[in-house]
């Protein structure tokens, strides 16, 4: 008998199973995926190095309710109700953005909010592919967007920020040295 078969088997008179398993991939895994990459940035942001100020669980409360929110929108074929979502995440959010580091702001605002979309809608898609016992598709897509994820925090480590009179400056890692080799005077 094969996993799939006794998973069926233990869950015949239950077809609940696929949304439990969408749902913890979008809610828990899509948080620690999310959280790692915007604290990363947010740790490079030139000023602070830190988040800005806000209530300490105002972030992950926010960030579970979204992704429940994107991923039983999917599944209710209501995908409109994500750019609405969106559109008043970004409205509340409007003025601050207009201010000098605003724009780096805005920036981390888009790669949290992309990141909390893509694992919303594969906790939507995990489903589906559950449902229809497409094991390899759900297992094969679940870990490719892991794998982004892992690209997003390789890529952002050790990066810190810095500022210049045109802007922001993301300049070399702290530990390299102030010339490269070979590098031109």
């Amino acid at each position: 008998m094969t996993i799939a078969a006794a998973l069926n088997a233990v869950c015949d008179a239950c077809s609940a199973w696929p949304y439990a398993i969408g749902f913890a991939y979008s809610l828990f895994v899509g948080h620690f995926g999310t959280r790692c990459v915007v604290d990363r940035i947010y740790a490079a942001f030139p000023e602070t190095g830190k988040w800005p100020a806000a209530t300490p669980l105002t972030r992950p409360v926010l960030g579970l309710v979204e992704r429940t929110l994107y991923t039983s929108c999917l599944l209710a074929d209501q995908p409109a109700f994500i750019g609405v979502w969106l559109a008043i995440k970004v409205a509340a959010r409007l003025k601050g953005w207009g201010e000098a580091e605003g724009r780096e702001y805005f920036n981390m605002f888009l790669i949290g909010s992309g990141l909390s979309v893509l694992y919303g809608a594969a906790g939507a898609m995990i489903v589906d592919w559950l449902r229809d016992e497409a094991w390899a598709t759900a297992v094969g897509v679940a870990l490719a967007l892991v794998g982004f994820t892992a690209l997003l925090m390789a890529l952002t480590r050790g990066r810190r920020g810095g500022t210049s009179a045109q802007g922001s400056n993301p300049g070399p890692p702290k530990s390299a040295p102030d010339s490269a080799p070979g590098a031109q005077p």
